[in-house]
This record gives C-alpha cells, structure tokens and sequence, in this order.
C-alpha cells in the first residue's frame, strides 16, 4: 500500500537550511559593512563641521591678530597650559609658511610642527584641529593663506580633512 503523506524528507529541510543560513551570512556582512560605513561618514561629516568652524572663527578675527601669547613650543599662553586659541591665531608662530616646498608653502605640518592645535575636540574628545598660517604665499600680496587640518582615529587608522582659505588684509 502507498503512502501519500506529505511533507519534507530530513535531507530538503537540512539543504533549506543551509541555504538560509548562507543568505543570513551574506546579511550580516551587509549590515556590519553598513554600521562601519555610516561611523565613517558620521566621523567624517563631524570633521568637516569642526574644520569649516574653525575657519569661520579665523576669519572672525582681525587679519592682523598676533595676540600676546610666547612662540613656545608647546603653545600655551603664558605657562598657563592652555593652548591659545583665540589670540595669535592667525600668525605663522615658526614662520614655515614662507618656506614653500614643490607643493607650495608648509601647510601642512601637525603635531608640534603645527602653527596651533586643539586637542580632544568633537564628539567624544575624537578629533585634534591644527591650523597652519602662511603670509603672503605668491603670487598673493597682503594675504594669509590658512590650512585647517582635522585628525581622528578610526578603527586604529589616522584619518584627516583639510580644509584651506586665503585671508585678505
């Protein structure tokens, strides 16, 4: 006598699951990417908002600002330990951006080499801001060039922005 039971023998229900479980795989993956992605641009976009804030507060301040704190090599302001930010902020404090490299001048330095820097910055104190100052970079007369370099740490690579604008007198 035939049996017409239907149903699914153990072999298709182990193939089916094999075949969602690699599905499943393939979607994880898309999601991890998709969180990696969206940090990215978040830290990114973060960058971009604090360079473009620092340039607006630059351009804020009188061309001839040179403010009264020491050329020390840490940059601070009187010994005080606190990085000075609003006074002498536009000046060139290791005149290197009147040295100019096959690229033009030295704008781009950061860490020490840097004109100015904040540390600790943005959202979870990610991000340093350095910003270079270079005088009268030719053919340019009565201007200051300035270079916003933004840095952060992801997933334990250095990544930065810049963001550049000429300051007439």
């Amino acid at each position: 006598m035939r049996s017409n039971s239907r149903g699914f023998t153990l072999v298709e229900v182990m193939v089916g699951m094999a075949v969602f479980m690699i599905g499943m795989l393939g979607i994880t993956a898309l999601q991890l990417s998709s969180t990696r992605s969206g940090a990215f641009s978040a830290n990114l976009s973060e960058a971009t908002a604090l360079a473009v804030a620092k340039i607006e507060e630059l351009n804020r301040l009188s061309y001839n600002d040179t403010g009264g704190c020491p050329n020390d090599a840490n940059h601070n302001c009187g010994g005080s330990g606190v990085p000075h930010v609003i006074h002498g902020s536009l000046k060139d404090r290791d005149l290197d951006g009147t040295t100019t490299t096959a690229d033009g001048p030295a704008l781009d330095h950061v860490d020490d080499a840097a004109d100015h820097w904040l540390a600790n910055q943005g959202r979870n104190q990610a991000f340093t801001i350095f910003w270079n100052v270079a005088v009268n970079v030719p053919p340019l007369t009565d201007s200051k060039t300035i270079n916003v370099i933004v840095r952060w740490r992801a997933r334990n690579e250095l990544r930065s922005i810049n963001v550049k604008t000429i300051r007439a007198q």
